[in-house]
Protein backbone atom coordinates (compact mmCIF):
# COMPACT_ATOMS: atom_id res chain seq x y z
CA UNK A 1 0.00 0.00 0.00
CA UNK A 2 3.27 2.52 0.69
CA UNK A 3 4.25 2.02 -2.82
CA UNK A 4 6.89 -0.65 -2.08
CA UNK A 5 7.92 -3.66 -4.12
CA UNK A 6 9.52 -7.19 -3.33
CA UNK A 7 12.65 -7.76 -5.27
CA UNK A 8 12.25 -10.97 -7.05
CA UNK A 9 15.64 -13.09 -7.89
CA UNK A 10 16.41 -16.53 -8.77
CA UNK A 11 16.06 -18.28 -5.28
CA UNK A 12 18.03 -21.63 -7.56
CA UNK A 13 14.97 -23.72 -6.41
CA UNK A 14 14.56 -22.45 -2.67
CA UNK A 15 11.09 -21.72 -1.93
CA UNK A 16 11.90 -19.17 0.71
CA UNK A 17 13.75 -16.01 0.80
CA UNK A 18 14.53 -14.70 4.13
CA UNK A 19 15.98 -12.47 3.31
CA UNK A 20 14.24 -10.02 1.01
CA UNK A 21 14.71 -6.86 -0.41
CA UNK A 22 11.90 -3.97 -0.77
CA UNK A 23 12.25 -0.95 -3.17
CA UNK A 24 9.96 2.40 -4.07
CA UNK A 25 8.78 0.98 -7.20
CA UNK A 26 7.55 4.65 -7.63
CA UNK A 27 11.05 6.16 -7.32
CA UNK A 28 13.52 2.95 -8.95
CA UNK A 29 13.29 1.07 -11.13
CA UNK A 30 15.17 -2.39 -10.46
CA UNK A 31 17.99 -3.31 -13.32
CA UNK A 32 19.31 -6.73 -11.76
CA UNK A 33 18.43 -8.52 -8.57
CA UNK A 34 20.55 -11.71 -6.89
CA UNK A 35 20.54 -14.38 -4.35
CA UNK A 36 23.00 -16.09 -2.41
CA UNK A 37 22.82 -18.72 0.21
CA UNK A 38 25.60 -18.74 1.99
CA UNK A 39 27.77 -21.68 2.58
CA UNK A 40 28.68 -23.35 5.94
CA UNK A 41 25.91 -24.40 8.58
CA UNK A 42 22.82 -22.88 7.68
CA UNK A 43 19.86 -23.17 9.32
CA UNK A 44 16.26 -23.16 7.45
CA UNK A 45 18.67 -22.08 4.71
CA UNK A 46 17.90 -18.82 6.22
CA UNK A 47 21.43 -17.32 6.12
CA UNK A 48 21.86 -15.78 2.66
CA UNK A 49 21.92 -12.44 0.96
CA UNK A 50 19.28 -10.61 -1.73
CA UNK A 51 20.74 -7.69 -3.69
CA UNK A 52 19.04 -5.60 -6.35
CA UNK A 53 20.35 -3.12 -8.48
CA UNK A 54 18.25 0.13 -8.36
CA UNK A 55 18.24 3.13 -10.68
CA UNK A 56 16.41 6.44 -9.81
CA UNK A 57 13.54 7.04 -12.35
CA UNK A 58 14.52 10.94 -11.77
CA UNK A 59 18.26 11.20 -11.70
CA UNK A 60 19.61 7.64 -13.68
CA UNK A 61 22.05 7.39 -10.96
CA UNK A 62 22.23 3.42 -9.71
CA UNK A 63 22.77 2.15 -5.89
CA UNK A 64 22.64 -1.55 -4.60
CA UNK A 65 20.59 -2.44 -1.93
CA UNK A 66 21.66 -5.70 -0.41
CA UNK A 67 19.89 -7.80 2.92
CA UNK A 68 21.31 -9.90 4.91
CA UNK A 69 21.51 -12.79 8.15
CA UNK A 70 24.89 -14.14 9.26
CA UNK A 71 24.78 -17.56 11.11
CA UNK A 72 24.37 -16.79 15.12
CA UNK A 73 26.17 -19.24 17.16
CA UNK A 74 28.78 -17.75 18.91
CA UNK A 75 31.05 -20.49 19.75
CA UNK A 76 34.29 -20.75 17.65
CA UNK A 77 32.94 -22.17 14.52
CA UNK A 78 30.14 -19.89 14.52
CA UNK A 79 32.72 -17.08 14.71
CA UNK A 80 34.57 -18.76 10.91
CA UNK A 81 31.27 -18.72 9.16
CA UNK A 82 30.11 -15.53 9.88
CA UNK A 83 33.94 -14.91 8.70
CA UNK A 84 33.10 -16.63 5.68
CA UNK A 85 29.66 -14.99 5.56
CA UNK A 86 31.57 -11.92 5.46
CA UNK A 87 33.64 -12.84 2.80
CA UNK A 88 30.86 -14.05 0.08
CA UNK A 89 28.82 -10.26 1.32
CA UNK A 90 32.09 -8.82 0.03
CA UNK A 91 31.26 -10.66 -3.46
CA UNK A 92 28.20 -8.87 -3.33
CA UNK A 93 29.42 -5.66 -2.96
CA UNK A 94 31.46 -6.10 -5.44
CA UNK A 95 29.62 -7.33 -8.49
CA UNK A 96 28.07 -3.99 -8.00
CA UNK A 97 30.60 -1.88 -9.02
CA UNK A 98 27.99 -0.03 -11.54
CA UNK A 99 26.71 1.74 -8.49
CA UNK A 100 27.30 5.06 -7.38
CA UNK A 101 26.86 3.56 -3.27
CA UNK A 102 25.96 0.17 -1.94
CA UNK A 103 23.54 -0.42 1.16
CA UNK A 104 23.51 -3.81 2.86
CA UNK A 105 21.16 -3.82 6.31
CA UNK A 106 20.51 -7.07 8.17
CA UNK A 107 21.12 -9.44 11.70
CA UNK A 108 24.90 -9.83 11.10
CA UNK A 109 25.00 -11.33 14.44
CA UNK A 110 27.91 -9.72 15.72
CA UNK A 111 29.07 -5.89 17.10
CA UNK A 112 30.92 -4.23 15.10
CA UNK A 113 34.20 -4.95 16.86
CA UNK A 114 34.56 -8.26 15.72
CA UNK A 115 36.03 -10.14 13.04
CA UNK A 116 33.45 -9.85 10.24
CA UNK A 117 33.61 -6.24 10.81
CA UNK A 118 36.95 -6.42 10.37
CA UNK A 119 37.26 -8.39 7.35
CA UNK A 120 34.77 -6.10 5.62
CA UNK A 121 36.50 -2.65 6.65
CA UNK A 122 39.39 -4.14 5.12
CA UNK A 123 37.04 -4.04 1.40
CA UNK A 124 36.12 -0.44 2.10
CA UNK A 125 32.55 -1.49 3.72
CA UNK A 126 31.63 0.58 6.98
CA UNK A 127 28.93 0.44 9.38
CA UNK A 128 26.25 3.52 8.63
CA UNK A 129 26.34 4.15 12.28
CA UNK A 130 29.96 5.58 12.59
CA UNK A 131 29.40 7.20 9.12
CA UNK A 132 26.13 8.89 10.65
CA UNK A 133 25.94 12.74 10.96
CA UNK A 134 22.96 12.69 13.15
CA UNK A 135 22.52 9.38 15.68
CA UNK A 136 19.07 9.35 16.97
CA UNK A 137 18.24 6.91 19.97
CA UNK A 138 21.89 5.14 19.72
CA UNK A 139 21.30 2.07 21.65
CA UNK A 140 21.70 -1.37 21.06
CA UNK A 141 19.24 -2.89 18.58
CA UNK A 142 19.60 -6.40 20.64
CA UNK A 143 17.43 -6.59 23.42
CA UNK A 144 15.18 -9.45 25.16
CA UNK A 145 12.18 -11.25 23.83
CA UNK A 146 8.67 -10.36 24.17
CA UNK A 147 6.75 -11.79 27.04
CA UNK A 148 3.86 -14.09 26.55
CA UNK A 149 0.97 -13.47 28.92
CA UNK A 150 -0.98 -16.54 29.02
CA UNK A 151 -4.46 -15.07 30.60
CA UNK A 152 -4.63 -12.28 27.84
CA UNK A 153 -3.24 -14.82 25.15
CA UNK A 154 -1.17 -11.53 24.29
CA UNK A 155 2.61 -10.40 23.89
CA UNK A 156 3.42 -7.58 25.97
CA UNK A 157 6.54 -5.38 25.12
CA UNK A 158 10.69 -6.64 25.92
CA UNK A 159 12.41 -3.77 27.49
CA UNK A 160 14.30 -0.77 25.44
CA UNK A 161 18.19 -1.62 25.95
CA UNK A 162 19.92 -0.09 28.20
CA UNK A 163 23.14 -1.25 26.43
CA UNK A 164 25.37 1.05 23.94
CA UNK A 165 24.90 1.16 20.18
CA UNK A 166 28.17 -0.64 19.55
CA UNK A 167 27.07 -3.93 20.99
CA UNK A 168 24.33 -4.04 18.33
CA UNK A 169 23.84 -7.70 16.49
CA UNK A 170 21.90 -5.62 13.61
CA UNK A 171 23.24 -3.25 11.28
CA UNK A 172 23.89 -1.12 8.05
CA UNK A 173 26.67 -0.73 6.11
CA UNK A 174 27.64 0.97 3.43
CA UNK A 175 30.39 1.44 0.38
CA UNK A 176 30.31 4.05 -1.93
CA UNK A 177 30.21 7.61 -2.66
CA UNK A 178 26.81 8.17 0.46
CA UNK A 179 26.72 10.53 3.01
CA UNK A 180 24.99 8.97 6.14
CA UNK A 181 22.88 12.18 7.35
CA UNK A 182 21.43 10.17 9.86
CA UNK A 183 21.16 7.28 12.06
CA UNK A 184 18.00 5.76 14.32
CA UNK A 185 17.13 2.48 16.49
CA UNK A 186 13.44 2.27 15.97
CA UNK A 187 12.84 0.77 19.75
CA UNK A 188 8.95 1.64 20.14
CA UNK A 189 7.10 -0.94 21.16
CA UNK A 190 6.09 -2.36 18.09
CA UNK A 191 9.56 -2.85 17.51
CA UNK A 192 10.03 -4.50 20.78
CA UNK A 193 6.92 -6.87 20.67
CA UNK A 194 7.29 -8.63 17.18
CA UNK A 195 10.95 -9.71 17.87
CA UNK A 196 14.31 -9.62 20.07
CA UNK A 197 15.68 -7.09 17.81
CA UNK A 198 15.00 -3.33 16.70
CA UNK A 199 14.90 -2.26 12.86
CA UNK A 200 17.46 0.53 11.96
CA UNK A 201 16.71 3.57 9.85
CA UNK A 202 19.64 5.77 8.12
CA UNK A 203 19.16 8.59 5.91
CA UNK A 204 21.26 9.17 2.92
CA UNK A 205 22.63 11.30 0.15
CA UNK A 206 24.49 10.10 -2.89
CA UNK A 207 27.54 12.75 -3.38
Amino acid sequence: ELGYVESRPDLNGKVLNYTPVFYNADRFDEIRSGFHLYTGPNDFDSKSYSLSCLREKKTGVKIGALATHFWFMWDEAGQIAREMNAKELIEAFDSLTDCAAVFCGGDFNCDEHSSPFEIMRKAGIVTASTLAEKKKNFICTWHGDPIYDADSGKYTPADVSTKPNDLSLDHIVVRGNAVIRSYEVISDERARIVSDHCPVMIEAEIK
